[in-house]
């Protein structure tokens, strides 16, 4: 569980002012019981919608995609870019 799933279950405790709950799924059930997704479903959902939207032509992934930079220089290799040496 990351940060933000950390500090998502901090301000669930928050608004249902519920601090003292310490039973197994206590949590989950105030995230229920407020109507709230976890955060890994709804990056899920986002991903989902993102995809859908870019297939379809709604949206154009350039605004939001950053090519990725190749993580060292390849060169083709000829015959000529080798040097000819003198054998004795």
């Amino acid at each position: 569980m990351g940060k933000l799933e950390n500090d998502q279950r901090c301000v669930e405790r928050f608004i249902t002012q519920n601090y003292r709950d310490c039973t197994s799924g206590c949590v989950t059930n105030m995230l229920n019981d407020l109507g709230l997704q976890p955060l890994q479903e709804r990056r899920k959902q986002q991903r989902l919608a993102f995809f859908f939207k870019t297939v379809r032509g709604l949206i154009s992934a350039n605004e939001y995609l950053t090519p990725v930079r190749s993580k060292r220089l390849m060169k083709p290799r000829n015959p000529k870019d080798f040097k000819k040496e003198k054998n004795l």
